[in-house]
C-alpha cells in the first residue's frame, strides 16, 4: 500500500472535508482506496507504504494496522477506482 495523498471535497452547502487517498495491490489487481469523511484527518498517517491484512467489505476493504500505542485498529477503505488485473 503507498498513499497518493489528499483530496479535498466542498459539498454543495460550502462544508469542504478532506480524505486520505491510497493506492493497493490485492490479489493482482491495483486500487485506488480513499477514507470514508468520518475517518479525521488526524488518523490519515496510519498506513505507512507496506503490507496489510485485508478483506472485502460492503464498499471496498477493510484493513488492520498498529496505531501508536501499539493496540489492533481496524478501518474501511472504499474503492475510487480500480485497474485491470496484472
Amino acid at each position: 500500500m503507498t498513499s497518493a495523498g489528499m483530496e479535498t471535497q466542498v459539498d454543495a452547502k460550502g462544508n469542504m472535508s478532506t480524505r486520505h487517498l491510497l493506492n493497493a495491490e490485492i490479489n493482482g489487481k491495483l486500487y485506488n482506496l480513499a477514507s470514508d469523511r468520518q475517518t479525521s484527518a488526524s488518523r490519515a498517517g496510519w498506513f505507512h507504504n507496506g503490507i496489510y491484512p485485508c478483506r472485502p467489505s460492503k464498499h471496498g476493504f477493510e484493513f488492520e494496522y498498529i496505531d501508536d500505542k501499539g493496540k489492533l485498529q481496524h478501518v474501511e477503505l472504499h474503492i475510487v477506482s480500480e485497474d485491470h488485473q496484472r
